[in-house]
């Protein structure tokens, strides 16, 4: 393993004009439990072997890390080469946190300065909490996207900077963010959502087996989630996993809205399928379910399934919660009125979409 450091612009290295038809940046951000553990080393590891058998097939692979293996020292980016060798492209300060709007569009130009291609996947690793924002007026730990020393991103945050970037996919290596919500925030960044409504497991995606599928010609990544999903299940650990067309999810939000405007009241939702562990604050539950309460029909359905194009479970989810049933997509639900400000949910662009 070759290692070069690279402390200032000047040292940078020179970037190879001819651009890459694919590079994949996954943005780790593991100043936190994750990092202390060790799975940002062991998710490398992965990517190293990947990379060696041969799974970049002309592609690159970046990897923004800021991790307690620095001890809260300089965040880096690095690139895995097609020789599992790794190159320090640049180094940060620590100034702006990771999970800062400011710091993920550095990284975002620097990747398009340093590592060229003709198209850009994105892999967010990190913890993450859902659709979850801050109590109004207050900043408290209970955020969407990412961990670095207590500060966290909001799902708006999150999908601002990546709007109208034409990513070939989002894949998100981290708990609960297979939900209505954040595919929707997110449906101009990317097509193609990847992401677990429920708990994942620590060690996360199994990088390198899911590395031919980042860079193929065209992403595969049904056959990523797929590869993620048997992973977990064939090893008797609970996995549940969803693909997102987000090019389908305005159609979802027209008929969401047809049954919100129509609806009597607000629903009960006791004894509907949840995602999340008892005292966990995401309240995020098996979407269909909570339709149901809300009158769907055929054409609900049919906009649902339009967008969820893959999706598989075990028996159970992390908690443990038994999945009596799984559509493949979380959402929040609105219980009483209090319940549409509770963590900032009315500022959602679902709910702007569903309820105006």
């Amino acid at each position: 393993m070759v290692a070069v450091s690279c402390k200032d612009k000047k040292d940078e290295p020179t970037p190879d004009p001819t651009p890459a038809h694919r590079t994949v940046l996954v943005y780790m951000v593991a100043d936190n439990s994750l990092g202390s553990m060790g799975y940002d080393q062991a998710d490398i590891d992965e990517m190293i072997a990947g990379a060696r058998a041969g799974a970049l097939d002309g592609g690159r692979l970046v990897v923004y890390r800021a991790s307690q293996q620095y001890t809260y020292g300089a965040p880096q980016l690095i690139e895995i080469t097609d020789k599992g060798e790794t190159v320090t492209l640049k180094e940060y300060d620590t100034e702006l946190y990771s999970t800062d709007p400011a710091r993920m569009e550095e990284v975002l130009a620097d990747v398009a300065r340093l590592a060229p291609s003709e198209g850009l996947g994105l892999v967010l690793w990190s913890h993450a909490n859902g659709w979850l924002g801050a109590t109004p007026g207050t900043e408290d730990r209970y955020k969407a996207f990412g961990e670095d020393r207590g500060h966290y991103m909001t799902i708006q945050s999150l999908g601002r900077v990546l709007a109208g970037r034409g990513l070939d996919f989002v894949y998100a290596d981290c708990c609960l963010m297979g939900n209505i919500e954040t595919a929707y925030e997110l449906r101009t960044a990317t097509s193609v959502f990847v992401a677990s409504p429920t708990e994942l497991s620590l060690e996360g995606m199994p990088y390198a087996e899911n590395l031919p599928c980042l860079f193929a010609p065209e992403p595969d990544m049904v056959q990523a989630a797929k590869n993620t999903f048997e992973w977990y299940s064939s090893r008797n650990k609970n996995c549940q996993m969803t693909v997102i067309d987000t090019s389908a999810l305005d159609a979802l939000a027209r008929e969401s809205r047809r049954l919100w405007q129509a609806r009597t009241g607000y629903p009960d939702v006791t004894g509907i399928q949840t995602y999340v562990r008892s005292g966990n604050f995401c309240h995020t539950y098996d979407m269909e379910a909570y339709y149901e309460l809300l009158g769907a029909d055929d054409a609900w359905r049919a906009a649902l399934d339009a967008a969820v194009t893959y999706k598989a479970t075990t028996l159970n989810a992390i908690g443990p919660i038994s999945i009596r049933r799984y559509c493949g997509l979380g959402s929040g639900v609105i219980r009483s009125e209090s319940d549409i400000t509770y963590r900032g949910y009315d500022t959602t662009q679902w709910w702007q979409a569903i309820s105006e």
